[in-house]
Protein backbone atom coordinates (compact mmCIF):
# COMPACT_ATOMS: atom_id res chain seq x y z
CA UNK A 1 0.00 0.00 0.00
CA UNK A 2 1.08 3.43 -0.98
CA UNK A 3 0.06 5.78 1.89
CA UNK A 4 -0.11 9.43 2.13
CA UNK A 5 -0.85 9.87 5.55
CA UNK A 6 -1.25 13.97 5.21
CA UNK A 7 -4.04 13.46 2.79
CA UNK A 8 -5.55 10.39 4.33
CA UNK A 9 -5.02 8.38 1.30
CA UNK A 10 -4.39 5.14 0.61
CA UNK A 11 -4.08 3.19 -2.44
CA UNK A 12 -3.55 -0.58 -3.09
CA UNK A 13 -3.89 -2.33 -6.58
CA UNK A 14 -4.64 -5.99 -7.70
CA UNK A 15 -6.97 -7.67 -4.86
CA UNK A 16 -8.23 -10.04 -7.52
CA UNK A 17 -11.04 -11.03 -5.45
CA UNK A 18 -11.85 -14.79 -5.93
CA UNK A 19 -9.05 -16.20 -7.39
CA UNK A 20 -8.98 -18.85 -4.85
CA UNK A 21 -11.75 -19.97 -6.51
CA UNK A 22 -10.08 -20.06 -10.24
CA UNK A 23 -6.99 -21.94 -8.43
CA UNK A 24 -8.96 -24.87 -6.76
CA UNK A 25 -10.85 -25.55 -10.03
CA UNK A 26 -7.10 -26.30 -11.72
CA UNK A 27 -5.59 -28.28 -8.24
CA UNK A 28 -4.04 -25.93 -6.58
CA UNK A 29 -5.94 -26.03 -2.75
CA UNK A 30 -5.98 -22.25 -1.31
CA UNK A 31 -8.22 -20.99 1.26
CA UNK A 32 -10.89 -17.89 0.45
CA UNK A 33 -8.86 -15.07 1.23
CA UNK A 34 -11.49 -12.21 0.79
CA UNK A 35 -12.27 -11.38 4.75
CA UNK A 36 -8.48 -11.67 5.23
CA UNK A 37 -8.00 -8.54 2.92
CA UNK A 38 -10.43 -6.80 3.52
CA UNK A 39 -9.53 -6.83 6.95
CA UNK A 40 -5.69 -6.18 6.22
CA UNK A 41 -6.94 -3.28 4.60
CA UNK A 42 -9.27 -2.23 7.77
CA UNK A 43 -6.07 -3.04 9.82
CA UNK A 44 -3.87 -1.01 7.61
CA UNK A 45 -6.38 1.88 7.55
CA UNK A 46 -6.90 2.43 10.84
CA UNK A 47 -2.83 2.31 11.75
CA UNK A 48 -2.87 5.41 9.56
CA UNK A 49 -5.74 7.17 10.14
CA UNK A 50 -7.07 6.69 6.12
CA UNK A 51 -10.02 8.08 5.18
CA UNK A 52 -10.02 7.04 1.41
CA UNK A 53 -8.96 3.92 -0.04
CA UNK A 54 -7.89 3.94 -3.89
CA UNK A 55 -8.04 0.54 -5.68
CA UNK A 56 -5.90 0.38 -9.01
CA UNK A 57 -8.15 -1.77 -11.04
CA UNK A 58 -8.68 -5.77 -10.51
CA UNK A 59 -10.59 -5.33 -7.48
CA UNK A 60 -12.21 -9.06 -8.38
CA UNK A 61 -10.68 -12.21 -10.83
CA UNK A 62 -13.69 -13.04 -12.38
CA UNK A 63 -14.21 -10.85 -15.27
CA UNK A 64 -18.16 -9.58 -16.23
CA UNK A 65 -19.36 -11.06 -13.14
CA UNK A 66 -20.09 -9.92 -9.38
CA UNK A 67 -19.55 -12.72 -7.12
CA UNK A 68 -20.38 -12.97 -3.50
CA UNK A 69 -16.70 -11.88 -2.80
CA UNK A 70 -17.23 -8.71 -3.57
CA UNK A 71 -20.63 -8.38 -1.77
CA UNK A 72 -18.25 -9.05 1.58
CA UNK A 73 -15.38 -7.50 0.74
CA UNK A 74 -17.49 -4.16 0.47
CA UNK A 75 -19.59 -5.18 3.82
CA UNK A 76 -16.19 -5.52 5.52
CA UNK A 77 -14.45 -2.08 4.33
CA UNK A 78 -17.05 0.40 4.54
CA UNK A 79 -17.20 0.35 8.14
CA UNK A 80 -13.52 1.39 7.84
CA UNK A 81 -13.06 4.09 5.34
CA UNK A 82 -15.13 7.39 3.89
CA UNK A 83 -14.18 6.90 0.83
CA UNK A 84 -13.67 4.26 -1.84
CA UNK A 85 -12.72 4.31 -5.01
CA UNK A 86 -12.08 2.44 -8.00
CA UNK A 87 -9.96 3.26 -10.60
CA UNK A 88 -11.04 0.07 -13.33
CA UNK A 89 -8.71 -2.38 -14.27
CA UNK A 90 -9.09 -5.44 -17.36
CA UNK A 91 -10.94 -7.53 -14.86
CA UNK A 92 -13.21 -4.66 -13.32
CA UNK A 93 -16.24 -5.22 -15.68
CA UNK A 94 -18.94 -4.80 -15.72
CA UNK A 95 -18.54 -1.25 -14.63
CA UNK A 96 -22.32 -0.32 -13.43
CA UNK A 97 -22.43 -2.94 -11.67
CA UNK A 98 -19.30 -1.74 -9.40
CA UNK A 99 -20.99 1.61 -9.14
CA UNK A 100 -23.09 0.38 -6.35
CA UNK A 101 -20.36 -0.39 -4.03
CA UNK A 102 -17.69 2.37 -4.54
CA UNK A 103 -16.81 5.27 -6.66
CA UNK A 104 -15.54 4.55 -10.17
CA UNK A 105 -13.13 6.25 -12.15
CA UNK A 106 -12.50 6.35 -15.65
CA UNK A 107 -9.64 3.50 -16.76
CA UNK A 108 -7.31 6.08 -18.05
CA UNK A 109 -6.21 7.58 -14.48
CA UNK A 110 -6.72 10.02 -12.14
CA UNK A 111 -4.39 12.70 -10.87
CA UNK A 112 -4.43 13.91 -7.11
CA UNK A 113 -1.93 16.32 -7.02
CA UNK A 114 1.40 15.52 -8.37
CA UNK A 115 0.26 12.04 -8.87
CA UNK A 116 -0.95 10.30 -11.63
CA UNK A 117 -2.61 7.11 -10.95
CA UNK A 118 -4.36 4.06 -13.25
CA UNK A 119 -4.58 0.26 -13.09
CA UNK A 120 -1.92 0.30 -16.00
CA UNK A 121 -3.78 -1.41 -18.80
CA UNK A 122 -4.29 1.44 -20.96
CA UNK A 123 -3.18 4.54 -22.34
CA UNK A 124 -3.04 6.99 -19.14
CA UNK A 125 -5.02 10.48 -19.90
CA UNK A 126 -3.55 13.53 -20.83
CA UNK A 127 -3.46 14.16 -16.99
CA UNK A 128 -0.21 11.66 -17.34
CA UNK A 129 1.99 14.90 -18.47
CA UNK A 130 1.17 16.77 -15.78
CA UNK A 131 2.17 14.45 -13.05
CA UNK A 132 5.63 13.96 -11.11
CA UNK A 133 5.07 10.86 -10.75
CA UNK A 134 2.86 8.21 -11.72
CA UNK A 135 1.83 5.04 -10.61
CA UNK A 136 -0.08 1.63 -11.68
CA UNK A 137 -0.64 -2.02 -10.88
CA UNK A 138 -1.64 -4.95 -13.09
CA UNK A 139 1.85 -6.43 -13.65
CA UNK A 140 2.14 -8.15 -10.05
CA UNK A 141 5.71 -7.31 -9.82
CA UNK A 142 7.92 -10.31 -7.98
CA UNK A 143 11.77 -10.36 -8.00
CA UNK A 144 13.64 -13.93 -8.80
CA UNK A 145 15.97 -13.99 -5.95
CA UNK A 146 18.63 -16.99 -5.94
CA UNK A 147 18.67 -19.42 -3.18
CA UNK A 148 19.90 -23.14 -2.16
CA UNK A 149 18.88 -25.11 -5.46
CA UNK A 150 16.03 -22.89 -6.16
CA UNK A 151 14.31 -19.31 -7.06
CA UNK A 152 12.35 -17.60 -4.46
CA UNK A 153 10.14 -14.74 -5.78
CA UNK A 154 9.06 -11.82 -3.88
CA UNK A 155 6.70 -9.54 -4.46
CA UNK A 156 8.01 -5.91 -5.35
CA UNK A 157 7.57 -2.81 -6.24
CA UNK A 158 9.27 -1.82 -9.21
CA UNK A 159 10.38 1.87 -9.38
CA UNK A 160 11.34 2.88 -13.09
CA UNK A 161 12.13 5.98 -15.42
CA UNK A 162 10.36 6.29 -18.98
CA UNK A 163 12.12 6.27 -22.25
CA UNK A 164 12.25 9.38 -23.59
CA UNK A 165 10.95 8.02 -26.96
CA UNK A 166 7.09 7.86 -24.86
CA UNK A 167 7.49 12.13 -25.72
CA UNK A 168 5.84 11.38 -29.31
CA UNK A 169 2.61 10.29 -27.54
CA UNK A 170 3.43 12.97 -24.39
CA UNK A 171 4.81 16.36 -24.55
CA UNK A 172 5.89 15.94 -20.86
CA UNK A 173 6.51 12.44 -18.67
CA UNK A 174 6.61 12.12 -14.90
CA UNK A 175 9.76 11.64 -13.59
CA UNK A 176 9.08 8.14 -12.36
CA UNK A 177 6.71 5.20 -12.42
CA UNK A 178 5.99 2.75 -9.32
CA UNK A 179 4.95 -0.28 -10.32
CA UNK A 180 2.88 -1.77 -7.56
CA UNK A 181 3.07 -5.51 -6.02
CA UNK A 182 -0.11 -7.26 -5.71
CA UNK A 183 -2.11 -6.85 -2.75
CA UNK A 184 -3.09 -10.67 -3.33
CA UNK A 185 -0.70 -13.07 -2.26
CA UNK A 186 -1.56 -15.39 -4.80
CA UNK A 187 -0.40 -13.55 -7.95
CA UNK A 188 2.73 -12.70 -8.73
CA UNK A 189 5.15 -12.19 -12.20
CA UNK A 190 8.67 -11.72 -12.21
CA UNK A 191 9.87 -8.83 -13.01
CA UNK A 192 12.28 -9.74 -15.78
CA UNK A 193 9.22 -10.32 -18.06
CA UNK A 194 7.43 -7.11 -17.30
CA UNK A 195 7.76 -5.95 -20.90
CA UNK A 196 5.55 -8.80 -22.37
CA UNK A 197 2.67 -7.59 -19.77
CA UNK A 198 0.04 -6.65 -22.47
CA UNK A 199 0.19 -2.66 -21.37
CA UNK A 200 0.91 0.22 -23.95
CA UNK A 201 3.46 1.73 -21.48
CA UNK A 202 5.40 -0.82 -19.53
CA UNK A 203 7.58 -1.03 -23.04
CA UNK A 204 8.82 2.43 -22.20
CA UNK A 205 9.95 1.36 -18.74
CA UNK A 206 14.15 1.70 -18.33
CA UNK A 207 16.56 2.01 -15.14
CA UNK A 208 14.10 -0.32 -12.80
CA UNK A 209 15.06 -0.80 -9.29
CA UNK A 210 12.96 -3.53 -6.79
CA UNK A 211 11.98 -2.81 -3.89
CA UNK A 212 11.01 -5.40 -1.58
CA UNK A 213 8.26 -5.32 1.16
CA UNK A 214 10.91 -4.98 3.81
CA UNK A 215 12.51 -1.96 1.99
CA UNK A 216 15.43 -4.11 0.75
CA UNK A 217 16.48 -2.47 -2.69
CA UNK A 218 17.06 -4.40 -5.59
CA UNK A 219 18.83 -3.45 -9.14
CA UNK A 220 17.80 -5.02 -12.12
Amino acid sequence: MLIDEKEGIGVVADIHLGIEKELREKGIIVGDKTKELANKLCTMGKEHGLKTLIILGDLKHKIYTITRDVEIFFEIITKCFQDIVLVPGNHDAPLDEMKKFCRVESSRGIRISEVFLWHGHTWPSREFAKSKMACCGHAHPEIEIPSVGFLKREPCWLVCELDESLHEIYKNLPEKIIVMPSFNPLTGYPVSKIKEIDSPVFRYLKRCRAILLNGTEIKI
